[in-house]
């Protein structure tokens, strides 16, 4: 029987989606207006939100946002 190698990313996911947001701003300063740089800072928004969206599921007591 073959046994899958499982191991687990270092750091949490938001960890891991907030250093993924702030590579992708940092790329997106570097490149000139137009749609790569549009579609970079796009990303990290959408990273940031997801992290902000994961803390909150993983909070105990969740409640809805305001």
């Amino acid at each position: 029987m073959l046994y899958r190698n499982r191991t687990r990313p270092p750091g949490s996911l938001r960890d891991r989606l907030l250093a993924m947001a702030k590579l992708a701003r940092q790329r997106a300063e570097a490149c000139p207006e137009g749609p790569v740089r549009d579609s970079l800072l796009r990303k990290a928004d959408q990273t940031e939100r997801t992290a902000a969206i994961e803390q909150w599921i993983g909070s105990p007591g969740a409640s809805p946002p305001e």
